[in-house]
């Protein structure tokens, strides 16, 4: 028998000035128009835990779209949702979607790391 203890999971709260800098680089790189600020949402993610450790080291997640440009516009014109990360119906677009995530994670990394 399998008993678990905590099926916690805290929201992710992303540092402020962390986001509005890592925000200006994807501006950046990517242009005005391809960069969203969305409302929270009250959703789990382990990510939040990284937020939690002893030394409070300021975090951000972000999200990436990856689908295609027609399926949003017929999401955002019928009210009906896309499929969530977790979904089984999920099926994010592989081009651009993994060039435009590693070119994010690359443009992140090397502000933080103060190589511009």
């Amino acid at each position: 028998m399998v008993k678990v203890a905590d099926e916690f999971t805290p929201a992710c709260f992303n540092h402020p000035e962390l986001a509005k800098r890592l925000g200006a680089v994807f501006r950046n790189q990517f242009g005005d128009k391809a960069v969203v600020n969305r409302k929270p949402v009250m959703g789990g993610e382990d990510f939040s835990e990284y937020g939690r450790t002893q030394e409070k080291i300021p975090i951000c997640i972000f999200w990436l779209g990856s689908v295609e440009p027609q399926r949003v516009a017929e999401s955002e014109r019928s009210g009906q949702p896309l499929p969530s990360l977790h979904s089984p119906f999920f099926r994010p677009l592989p081009e651009p979607t993994i060039k435009t995530g590693m070119s994010a994670m690359t443009a992140a990394v090397l502000e933080l790391a103060g190589r511009k």
